[in-house]
């Protein structure tokens, strides 16, 4: 299982991108977290295997493909997560 930082930027805040990006990973054996930060962009902090994560990448951009600028990853280490879930 791996820990992986990725941020998005562009128009990510405003138009249901973490509640849709919640949605996505709830239907896959993800934990983590998504949240706005102050730039303007959005950070997500996703756990699991390699495939679900690339899984989970495919389908935000097919939900937001005019939305993402730029995606910045980045493998992080972090404590075992239990859920998915939006921060403020």
């Amino acid at each position: 299982m791996m820990t992986q930082q990725i941020l998005f930027r562009g128009n990510v805040q405003g138009v249901w991108f973490r509640a849709t990006t919640k949605r996505l990973a709830a239907k896959l054996p993800l934990a983590g977290y998504v949240r706005n930060l102050n730039d303007g962009r959005v950070e997500l902090i996703v756990q699991g295997n390699d495939s679900d994560v690339k899984t989970l990448l495919h389908r935000i951009h097919a939900a937001y493909p005019n939305n993402i600028e730029a995606v910045e990853k980045e493998e992080i280490e972090m404590g075992e997560m239990q859920e998915f879930n939006i921060r403020q």
